[in-house]
């Protein structure tokens, strides 16, 4: 399964502090299987800490969470999960996926 990310970075690959993230998950090679699941959490220090986020299933497939980051945040981290109806997950960690402004 492969997760595209999708935010709104300027030239800096800075983000608005609460900018939307879209995750589109795709599961290779069986474009028919349906995702059943994602999981998306986010860190502001480094994945020290991480805060689990609502998901919002829109009808392209996409997932969206509109996260809030703290005034003292520099960075974002995710680590999404995602299921599909086969039972196939993908895991992945991005440590410093964006900075914000």
């Amino acid at each position: 399964m492969q997760l595209k990310y999708d935010v709104d970075l300027d030239a800096d690959r800075r983000a608005r502090r609460n900018a939307p993230i879209a995750i589109t998950p795709t599961v290779l090679g069986a474009p028919e299987t349906e995702v059943t699941s994602v999981r998306i959490e986010v860190s502001h220090d480094d994945g020290s800490t991480l805060h689990r986020q609502t998901a919002v299933l829109y009808r392209d497939g996409g997932w969206k969470v509109f996260p809030a980051a703290p005034p003292s945040a520099s960075f974002v981290s995710l680590r999404t999960t995602a299921a599909d109806e086969t039972g196939g997950r993908s895991h992945q960690t991005v440590i410093r996926a964006f900075g914000l402004r």
